[in-house]
């Protein structure tokens, strides 16, 4: 029978270890930030993937869209509208996303 430990005691150490997950996709950069800003309004298709691992990229996507639209509106005062598909037939994830102010969207709205 295999038996669980279990220890909470804080212990201080003097180096921690570095993460083994790689990212290597990353979806949204700074680059595509600038595009996306110099066009307000814009819809652009700012990542494409084909491949075997299709649903792990898709939730990658959703993931790191989500992330880049609570940062932008926060930090930016800037609303980030984005589209994750995929397509199983196809093994393929499509990313799209338009960015505008939040007071031109106001206006918009109204």
């Amino acid at each position: 029978m295999n038996e669980e430990i279990y220890d909470f005691t804080p212990v201080a150490v003097d180096e921690v270890p570095k993460p083994s997950i790689k990212r290597n996709v990353n979806i949204i950069t700074d680059d595509v930030i600038a595009t996306l800003s110099m066009n307000p309004n814009q819809w652009f298709r700012i990542f494409t993937y084909n491949g075997d691992a299709f649903m792990k990229v898709y939730a990658t996507a959703q993931t790191s869209t989500h992330y880049w639209k609570n940062k932008l509106q926060l930090r930016n005062n800037l609303i980030l509208d984005t589209r994750v598909r995929r397509s199983t037939p196809n093994k393929s994830v499509e990313v799209y996303a338009k960015l505008t102010s939040k007071e031109s969207h106001a206006t918009n709205t109204d």
